[in-house]
């Protein structure tokens, strides 16, 4: 075990020299730990892993590299320990996790809105282009320049029609993209 380590656990190098993770931390964490102790042991690679452990200090976050330390004979003599504190990373992760998953219900939640309100425009649309053609059929032209309003009437809401169509085959694209 490094000294970072005894800085950060809160634990003493003699509370480590010589003894299993399973004597050190007791009950789950100290079994899997000890397991990647025997695996270190057994295969006289160095292996590294991360694991989250109450110390002393808090729950912490760990990241672990064991360096088998072999004999003449090629065999473990002993493991040594690295020990990095990465709780501070491991926070900052989980956080832009949720507010990647947060920004991602954002976008499906105003995508659907947007979906919804062109859905809910088309109608009102419809009934202006009905209008229009209702006042044009029973209007007298007196040449005063009405029948070009009902005419940019009826020009505004074929307009407005085809961006409503566009923002929904928008939406609708969005909405097979994300499926």
């Amino acid at each position: 075990m490094n000294r970072a380590a005894t800085d950060f656990s809160g634990l003493d190098l003699s509370d480590m020299f010589c003894r299993t993770a399973q004597d050190v931390f007791p009950g789950r964490a100290g079994e899997r730990l000890s397991a990647y102790q025997a695996e270190a042991g057994r295969d006289g690679e160095p292996k590294s892993y991360s694991y989250s452990l109450k110390l002393p200090t808090g729950e912490r976050w760990i990241e672990t590299k064991l360096e088998p330390i072999l004999d003449s004979d090629g065999a473990v003599a002993r493991l040594i320990a690295n020990m990095t504190d990465r709780t501070q990373e491991n926070r900052l992760e989980q956080r832009q996790v949720l507010a990647d998953s947060s920004m991602l219900t954002m976008q499906a939640e105003m995508e659907q809105f947007i979906a919804m309100a062109a859905h809910d425009l088309r109608t009102p649309m419809r009934q202006i282009r009905q209008i229009t053609q209702v006042l044009r059929d029973s209007f007298v032209d007196h040449g005063d320049g009405k029948v070009e309003l009902i005419d940019t009437l009826e020009e505004i809401a074929i307009k407005s029609s085809e961006l409503i169509t566009d923002v929904l085959a928008y939406a609708r694209s969005r909405e097979a993209v994300t499926k």
